[in-house]
């Protein structure tokens, strides 16, 4: 596993520092992670069904992320 280096590290704790105003960005960050996680051999950026050898992005984060969040990171 690779490590982040400090570029990647500087947006991710800025992408973290504010969340509550990129809900948005934070859910596709959070369901793709959980897909590559789920499906290692999956390429996220594939996240449409349309696109060959994609998946439905939408329907995942419908069925399964947004609950969760919504769930455990309630206001």
């Amino acid at each position: 596993m690779r490590s982040l280096n400090n570029s990647q590290k500087e947006w991710l704790n800025s992408i973290i520092d504010n969340a509550e105003s990129f809900k948005a960005v934070l859910t596709v960050l959070t369901t793709s992670l959980v897909k590559k996680i789920e499906d290692p051999t999956q390429d996220v950026r594939y996240h449409k069904v349309e696109l060959d050898g994609g998946y439905s992005g939408r329907t995942y984060d419908t069925k399964s992320v947004t609950p969760f969040l919504r769930i455990n990171f309630q206001d």
